[in-house]
C-alpha cells in the first residue's frame, strides 16, 4: 500500500493528533492556547476532508452508509466539543476537562475508523483511485490550511453519502513548476514539490525533498527556498510525481517536527515521525 493512498494519510494524520494533544500536556500560557488553536483548526481540517472524499465513496461503493452516519455523527460531536473549550480560560481546571473530552471523543472516533471503516473501503475502493484520492487530501489540506474557508458548522449526513468525489488526481494548476526528476536542470516537466524534508542553514537551502508516491527521495542541489524561488538542477534517478507547498519546511536541519509545514496531512506523508 503506498504511503499517499488516502487511508495512508488519514492514519498518518490521526497519530499526529495523537501526538498533538499528548504534547499540549506540556505547555503553558501562549504556547498552550496556540497550539490548542491549531490543533482545533486541523480537526476541521481533517473531518471536512474526510466528509467530501472518504465518506462519500465509503458510502457509495463500500456498503457502508450506517459507518458514514457514524461517522458524521462524530465529527459533530467533536466539533461541539472543542467548541466548549472556547467557553472557558485557557488552562484553567474547566478547560483542560473540555479538552480531554475533544481527546477522548476523537480518539475513540479515530480508532472506529481504522477498525471497522478503512477495511471495507481498501476493499471496495482500488489503489488507483485510493492514490487520486491521497493527492486530493493532500490539495485539500493546503487549500484550507487552518480551517480557512471552512465554517465549522455540523455536517448533513444525507448530504455527505450523495456528494460526488471528482475522479482522477487534482489538476496542477497554481503549483510551482519545477524540473523533472531525473532530467536536465532548466527543464520543465510534470513533477512539482511535495514538501521538505531537511533543510539547511534553517531554510537557506533546500536539501532533501520527497519523490511520491513511495519511489525514494530525489537531491536538490542549491534550490532556492521554494517561497521566494523557483528550483532548478532536481537530479535522481527515482522517478514519481512530486507535491509541493510553497514555502513548506522544517525550521531545523535535519528534523521534520514543525509547524512550518502546511498542514498535518503533509507533514505526517513528508515526514512520518514528525
Amino acid at each position: 500500500m503506498s504511503d499517499f493512498e488516502i487511508t495512508a494519510l488519514v492514519l498518518a494524520e490521526h497519530e499526529v493528533f495523537r501526538r498533538e494533544f499528548s504534547a499540549l500536556e506540556d505547555l503553558s500560557g501562549r504556547e498552550l492556547a496556540a497550539a490548542w488553536e491549531a490543533l482545533h483548526a486541523e480537526l476541521e481540517v481533517h473531518a471536512v476532508a474526510e466528509e467530501q472524499l472518504f465518506y462519500p465513496l465509503l458510502a457509495q461503493e463500500a456498503d457502508g452508509e450506517q459507518e458514514t452516519a457514524e461517522g458524521v455523527h462524530d465529527h459533530n460531536e467533536i466539533r461541539h466539543a472543542a467548541a466548549a473549550v472556547e467557553e472557558h480560560e485557557v488552562g484553567s481546571e474547566d478547560w483542560w476537562e473540555a479538552v480531554h473530552t475533544v481527546r477522548q471523543v476523537n480518539a475513540d472516533h479515530m480508532s472506529e475508523e481504522e477498525t471497522d471503516f478503512f477495511p471495507p473501503f481498501t476493499e471496495a475502493v482500488d489503489d488507483e483511485q485510493r492514490e487520486a484520492l491521497g493527492m486530493r487530501w493532500l490539495a485539500f489540506h493546503d487549500e484550507h490550511e487552518r480551517a480557512d474557508g471552512l465554517s465549522g458548522g455540523d455536517a448533513e449526513v444525507a448530504e455527505v453519502v450523495v456528494t460526488e468525489v471528482p475522479a482522477g488526481e487534482p489538476s496542477l494548476q497554481g503549483r510551482l513548476p519545477v524540473g523533472d526528476v531525473g532530467q536536465p536542470p532548466g527543464s520543465v516537466g510534470r513533477h512539482v514539490v511535495v514538501g521538505v524534508c531537511e533543510v539547511d542553514s534553517c531554510r537557506a537551502h533546500l536539501v532533501q525533498l520527497l519523490a511520491v508516491p513511495g519511489n525514494g527521495f530525489g537531491q536538490v542541489d542549491d534550490g532556492q527556498d521554494l517561497g521566494t524561488t523557483e528550483l532548478g538542477d532536481l537530479h535522481s534517478t527515482h522517478g514519481g510525481r512530486l507535491w509541493a507547498s510553497a514555502g513548506s519546511s522544517c525550521t531545523c536541519p535535519g528534523t521534520c517536527r514543525s509547524s512550518p509545514l502546511t498542514s498535518p496531512a503533509t507533514r505526517a506523508a513528508v515526514c512520518p515521525t514528525a
